[in-house]
């Protein structure tokens, strides 16, 4: 089977979808994830990934530095949250990026790291809509953040607990401080 002929750039991570064997998530250096039905090598979705702007009021996001403000989102690596419902990008501009599966517009993106975000996992802690997303960056950090998701789609159990209009959260809580070995 072979996936070919969306991406521009090198294809620099690749994800199947959890409980849905034929669903796969590539990312790429063109800023581009590729959504595909693997039992048909065509895509269902293509997420094109612009430049960040931060227009947030969320206190819990950062600033990134001034050195990532001219780095493309280029995606490093794509992560299914464990439930399958939200795709993750650790993107070359410090960002991160989270899409509910199939939408275009990402539910939240924020800055996570001070270099290129290189690896993102991320697991539910519950069912109403907190997740907990690990990154790790080129700044030599690895991170542990509390992502919570506004309210998507048609879930009956979002709308029994009031979760339709509150907007997306992030906290980020260091995990590794990387210690100053130097030699003489």
């Amino acid at each position: 089977c072979r996936l070919q002929g969306r991406h521009q750039n090198i294809c620099s991570s690749v994800q199947f979808r959890p409980k849905v064997p034929w669903d796969i998530v590539s990312g790429a250096l063109d800023s581009t994830l590729v959504s595909w039905d693997f039992s048909t090598s065509k895509p269902k979705t293509i997420y094109e990934i612009g430049l960040y702007e931060d227009t947030s009021t969320n206190s819990c996001a950062t600033t990134t530095s001034g050195s990532q403000a001219l780095n493309p989102p280029l995606v490093h690596s794509v992560s299914f949250s464990s439930d399958a419902r939200y795709v993750v990008a650790g993107l070359g501009d410090s960002t991160i990026s989270i899409y509910p599966y199939g939408a275009v517009k990402p539910a939240i993106r924020f800055p996570a790291h001070n270099a290129a975000v290189c690896q993102v996992r991320a697991m539910n802690v519950n069912d109403q809509d907190e997740y907990m997303v690990y990154s790790a960056g080129n700044d030599s950090k690895l991170k542990l953040w509390k992502v919570c998701i506004p309210y998507q789609g048609n879930n009956k159990s979002n709308k029994r607990k009031g979760n339709r209009s509150k907007p997306a959260t992030t906290k980020s809580k260091s995990v590794h401080k990387p210690t100053n070995t130097e030699s003489s």
